[in-house]
């Protein structure tokens, strides 16, 4: 006779939506619809990442000095766990690690999975 094993456990973060196909619709509508300088792009981060990288890279245009300087001043690579930082400042005491647009959807469902709201 053999017994029969329960299921590993789903994995919480991949398992299930947390939210309705019409929440993320309503959620990348109020990105679309609201502009906010903390968020970035993809290529953008890219950007930052290349100048933190390499800070003896010359800039060629005056977009190239205004981003390097940002990205020195604001940014740090953690390479090892390929995590951008935003450093800490007056209004955020705190680093805090840089999601691209494209991903804050997906990052706030999977904590909201993970604080076991859904």
């Amino acid at each position: 006779m053999s017994t029969i094993q329960s299921p590993p456990p789903p994995n919480a973060a991949t398992a299930i939506p947390a939210f309705s196909t019409s929440a993320r619709e309503a959620f990348e509508d109020f990105l679309k619809n609201s502009s906010s300088r903390y968020r970035i792009s993809r290529e953008k981060r890219t950007n930052i990442i290349s100048w933190v990288k390499d800070n003896s890279r010359e800039p060629k245009t005056q977009f190239d000095y205004s981003q390097r300087h940002r990205a020195l001043e604001g940014f740090r690579y953690d390479a090892e766990r390929d995590l951008l930082l935003a450093l800490a400042s007056e209004n955020w005491p705190k680093e805090r690690q840089v999601v691209v647009e494209e991903e804050i959807f997906r990052v706030v469902e999977q904590e909201h999975l993970l604080s076991k709201h859904a």
